[in-house]
Formats: structure tokens, C-alpha cells, sequence
């Protein structure tokens, strides 16, 4: 028996618009483990004198955090990393910002470290931070004394915490302006807003952050163009500290300043 044209193409039509589904969720993933690619190893001793929070979010999770108070009178500092590090990571800064008296808490990602548990996502990250800086708020250490310090992937978390009005003041260290924009500057020939759901989009936010903020940026970026420093800068308002020949992971290596020069703006 002969099958009717018009089958023969709606089968056609199915099979293609399968194998697009596949190629799209495929690529999805994919996306999401370039974008979260934790490291496999990773320091596990808590640092001196740190204190361990394990704080339950409202989806079940515990998010872990180090945390030191500040000095009466001075302000904390929460670290949000980047997405190919850890909270340890963090330590030589944070030893530089409690030397000010300033308090410092570095906060993990679900999916990270010591954290562990369920993969990362945006919403995710959101949630741990939201939940560690909350508990610090039931303490005491709330919005009005909080700085929020977000490096690379962790200036999107910095600046939601920010939207969110969970501090007083903001330091974006390597920032983008959304995370679907750099990767059309790396692959413009792909649907990438459609593939890469985390947008950790700042500047669709800017508008509604209005706090103090300082933005570091090297001119030799090679992840996030030194361009998109420069436009979350003015989008915010903020202090640009431009690092000439710094790359992505070398800032504190190329100006030897820039680590007290951010521990004045956090002091102030």
C-alpha cells in the first residue's frame, strides 16, 4: 500500500522536529555544565577561626558558608566566587578584609565543595545566597552593613542580592553584562539566548540597584571583554578601576593595589 504524500511528510516533519528537541536539550545541558564546570577536587579544612554556617533554604537545600565577624562598628563583606572555583578560593582576601576589622562570610554554591548536593543552577545560587544572608540578618548583620563582592560568574549573584536590597554597597570584579551576550560574542553564529537558560542578566537590573558600587575590570580579559566592565559601570553608576594587560584570573597578580584599594571602598 501506497502512503499518502501528505503522511509521508507529516512523518517527516515529526522525525526532524524530534531529532531538533534532542539537538536543543542536548545542547542545553551542555550549556549548563560550561557554565557551572566545579572543580572535582577542592580544599576541604575550614579555615582558621571561621565559623561553618549551614543554613536550610526554602527548597530543602543546606547551603554552606565561612563566616568571621567584623569588628564593632565595621561592616561584612559576603564573597560570592567564581564558577570554576570554590570558598576557598577566597581566603587570601578575606585575610586582607579582616585585617581592616571588616567581617567576611564566603558563601558556596549548591553543587560546589563542601556545599555538594544537587547541580547549580541560577535560581539556585540565588537561593543560597538569599538564605546564608538572611541567617546573618537574623544575627544582626544585616542589609545596612553588608558589601556584596561577586567575582565573575558571582557578580550575578552580587547583583541580585543587590536588586534584592540585601546590602549596602556592591564590588563586581570581572562582571558581564549577561551571560547569553558573552557567549554570543564567542559563538554569534548560534541561537545562544535560546541554549544557555542561567542569563545572570545585571543589566537588565541595573535600574533598580542603587547602591555605591565599584567595578574591576583588566583590559586583557580573555572571558569577559573589558567592554562589558565598562557598561555595567555606567549602567550603575558605579567606580571603574581598570587593570591595563589584566586578564580574567590575574587582576590581584598585574596591580598589586587592587586588593587594598577594594578594602578602602568596602571600609568606608
Amino acid at each position: 500500500m501506497t502512503v499518502p504524500r501528505r503522511l509521508r511528510w507529516l512523518r517527516a516533519a515529526a522525525i526532524t522536529a524530534v531529532a531538533l528537541l534532542t539537538l536543543y536539550v542536548a545542547a542545553c545541558s551542555l550549556a549548563r555544565l560550561a557554565v557551572f564546570p566545579a572543580p572535582k577536587t577542592f580544599q576541604t579544612g575550614k579555615p582558621a577561626s571561621g565559623e561553618l554556617l549551614e543554613v536550610k533554604t526554602p527548597d530543602g537545600f543546606v547551603a554552606h558558608a565561612y563566616y568571621w565577624p567584623a569588628a564593632p562598628g565595621k561592616r561584612t563583606v559576603a564573597h560570592f566566587h567564581g564558577n570554576a572555583a570554590v570558598i576557598h578560593e577566597g581566603d587570601e582576601r578575606a585575610g586582607a578584609l579582616r585585617s581592616r576589622g571588616l567581617g567576611v562570610v564566603l558563601i558556596e554554591y549548591r553543587g560546589y565543595g563542601i556545599s555538594g548536593g544537587t547541580s547549580p543552577s541560577e535560581e539556585g545560587l540565588y537561593t543560597d545566597a538569599a538564605a546564608v544572608l538572611d541567617a546573618l540578618a537574623a544575627r544582626g548583620v544585616g542589609a545596612a552593613t553588608m558589601v556584596l563582592y561577586g567575582t565573575s560568574i558571582g557578580t550575578g549573584v552580587a547583583s541580585e542580592m543587590a536588586k534584592r536590597g540585601k546590602g549596602s554597597a556592591l564590588v563586581l570584579v570581572t562582571p558581564f553584562t549577561s551571560l547569553p551576550a558573552v557567549g554570543a560574542r564567542f559563538a554569534p553564529f548560534l541561537p545562544i539566548s535560546l541554549i544557555v537558560r542561567d542569563k545572570f542578566d545585571t543589566l537588565s537590573k541595573a535600574p533598580a540597584i542603587h547602591l555605591p558600587t565599584l567595578v574591576v575590570h583588566g583590559t586583557a580579559d580573555e572571558v569577559v571583554p573589558y567592554d562589558m566592565g565598562v557598561t555595567v559601570a555606567k549602567a550603575l553608576d558605579g567606580t571603574l578601576i581598570t587593570v591595563p594587560g589584566g586578564g580574567h584570573n590575574d587582576l590581584f597578580d598585574v596591580d598589586a593595589s587592587l586588593l587594598g584599594r577594594i578594602c578602602d571602598f568596602a571600609a568606608k
